[in-house]
């Protein structure tokens, strides 16, 4: 029938070229489990899914003829797999692991270098597999799998205690420094969002995730249109062991700092030819880069130049007489203090507040000094997203726009009509800020590449109504050298049908209680019943809410994405029958 077709088309056996990865791939085979694995369960497998999609692209093109062979094929295909299932299921019980489920029997008798990932074609089709006697499980795990067809595949990883990483190694010998992610608390932040990975992420990467994530909420992913990559379940810290032998490309950490680079050096030795080990190298110059003293002596010098009132830029102060001075010569002027290494606006103290004194005391005791600057009355916040290459050239994003709470606490962000909300004065001081930013980001980056630093960063900088009642801009409240909340939002806005607003927010364990849920999967599963995901061709998300973390695994905190008309619609959405303290919004 292919023969007929193709005569009919002027087309000869032969004039098309072939590849043999099949051949290659099975050629070693040793053992009939692992033979119907990688023949029936894989390449067969994905010919459902190739047969359906080119019956389909000819049928659209009025080849009636050709659809109707594949529609045989694919009859045949169906029957292939089903033999393959069936001699499967006889030979995959194991003494040794006699409770594996199909997917996991599969996933473990495939052949290096297949992965399941081979096991699908151009269009997921759900009925042939079934038909050919597939579980449920079993295909739905399939549907969400990612990973490399050949590329050596970048490796993410999350660390939230970067930062305190670095802090360690200021004020101890890096041999001694605690590794990133040791605490508990660091391991439950790790573990609540480390599935910011994914949208980073492509398919052909490599994810680690401490927790698994369910196959509901993978699919709820990939109906949004996200690529997923290959998720492998451990700690980030723990790569060395969870991805040895394996060929690797470019290490894509969160962030590094000394006990992440001591963590993922070994992955070194398993870097493809030609690719970056800018992940894995760690040089204590770069301490400074995650200093906020360092990104306010920036501000300071270019000040003039930017355009920027030099009161509001922030001193470092190394001793209790030092601050005890700088606050003396403010007077009436509202004082914050920031440590030098912290996070998200969860290292600062407002000067004179209850507990200022001990909490001072104790970051200049562990961080050596602080950084004192004005309290200013924020409106707006902003972030740009930037990339310094090994060259020193700096790529910069468009700015977006992030959320906090009144204490300055980075709580989500803004998407699509990121200015929605807001009144035509803000608009236009955010408008008159825009060119102010990316000159200020394009010098942050230089200032890194300065210090041997190539890779991502981003910069946080902010609307603020000053004491006249003008509004102006702190085109650099801080640096980050290293990926941010901000870049996982960009990556997430381009799901955003046009048009619309996206409020992606983070919600903690304890506003679900607030807002009367016993947990967080309750208070998700509230949200769904309200919110339905709506979907339309691209995809793109038109409505509803989707989870950007699992619900199922969520411990302390959640991330989810709302998408409505207007903002004021999203929030509505979001807070309807709870009494969860909304983020500051002027």
């Amino acid at each position: 029938a292919y023969l007929a077709r193709m005569e009919a088309s002027g087309v000869v056996l032969g004039d098309v070229p072939v590849n043999r990865y099949f051949w290659d791939a099975l050629a070693r085979v040793e053992d009939p489990l692992t033979f119907v694995a990688g023949l029936s369960l894989t390449f067969e497998q994905a010919n459902l899914d190739f047969a359906a999609h080119y019956a389909a692209a000819f049928r659209q093109v009025g080849d009636v003829a050709t659809a109707e062979v594949l529609d045989e094929v694919l009859a045949d295909e169906v029957r292939h797999v089903r033999h393959g299932v069936n001699w499967f299921d006889a030979w995959r019980a194991s003494p040794a692991a006699p409770d594996l489920s199909r997917w996991e029997a599969f996933v473990g008798a495939l052949p290096a270098p297949l992965t399941p990932a081979r096991a699908k074609g151009t269009t997921f089709v759900r009925a042939p597999r079934r038909t050919a006697g597939l579980d449920d499980d079993f295909v739905d795990r399939l549907a969400v799998f990612g990973a490399s067809r050949g590329r050596p595949p970048r490796v993410h990883g999350f660390f939230p205690g970067v930062e305190a990483d670095v802090a360690a190694s200021v004020r101890a010998p890096v041999s001694g420094a605690t590794p990133t992610g040791a605490t508990r608390t660091l391991r439950r932040i790790e573990g609540d969002l480390a599935s910011a990975l994914l949208f980073l992420a492509t398919r052909d990467d490599v994810a680690l995730l401490p927790r698994a994530p369910s196959p509901a909420f993978l699919a709820d992913l990939a109906r949004a249109g996200f690529d997923l990559p290959e998720i492998v379940e451990g700690a980030a810290a723990e790569a060395a062991t969870l991805l040895a032998g394996r060929t690797l490309g470019e290490p894509c950490p969160w962030g590094v700092g000394p006990g992440v680079a001591r963590a993922w050096g070994p992955l070194g030795g398993q870097r493809a030819r030609g690719t970056s080990d800018q992940g894995l190298r760690w040089e204590p110059a770069w301490c400074a880069l995650y200093d906020k003293g360092w990104s306010a002596g920036l501000l300071a010098a270019w000040a003039g130049e930017l355009g920027i009132d030099a009161a509001i830029v922030g001193r470092r102060v190394e001793s209790r007489a030092a601050l005890d001075a700088f606050v003396d010569a403010a007077g009436a002027t509202e004082l914050v203090a920031k440590a030098p290494w912290s996070t998200a606006g969860r290292g600062h103290c407002r000067v004179g507040a209850p507990g200022f004194a001990a909490w001072a005391e104790g970051v200049l005791a562990e961080q050596g000094s602080l950084v004192v600057e004005p309290w200013l009355a924020r409106e707006v916040d902003l972030s740009v997203q930037l990339d310094v290459t090994t060259e020193g050239g700096v790529r910069v994003q468009p700015w977006g726009r992030f959320l906090t709470d009144a204490a300055g606490r980075y709580k989500g962000a803004v998407l699509g009509r990121s200015l929605d909300g807001l009144d035509a004065a803000h608009r236009r001081a955010v408008a008159e800020a825009a060119p102010i930013l990316t000159a200020t980001a394009h010098r942050v980056g230089a200032a890194l590449h300065a210090r041997g630093y190539a890779g991502p960063a981003g910069i946080d900088a902010l609307i603020y109504r000053a004491g006249d009642g003008a509004l102006r801009c702190k085109p650099l409240v801080e640096v980050n050298p290293r990926r941010t909340m901000g870049r996982v939002a960009r990556a997430i806005e381009r799901r955003v049908v046009p048009g619309r607003v996206g409020l992606w927010v983070q919600r903690s364990r304890q506003q679900a209680r607030n807002a009367g849920f016993p947990d967080l999967a309750a208070w998700a599963e509230a949200l769904r019943a309200r919110a339905p995901l709506t979907v339309v061709e691209g995809p793109l998300i038109v409505g509803g809410a989707l989870f950007t973390s699992d619900p199922a695994t969520a411990r302390d905190v959640l991330t989810v994405l709302v998408v409505a008309e207007d903002l004021a619609a999203a929030w509505a959405l979001l807070e309807a029958g709870g009494r969860g303290a909304a983020p500051h919004v002027p």
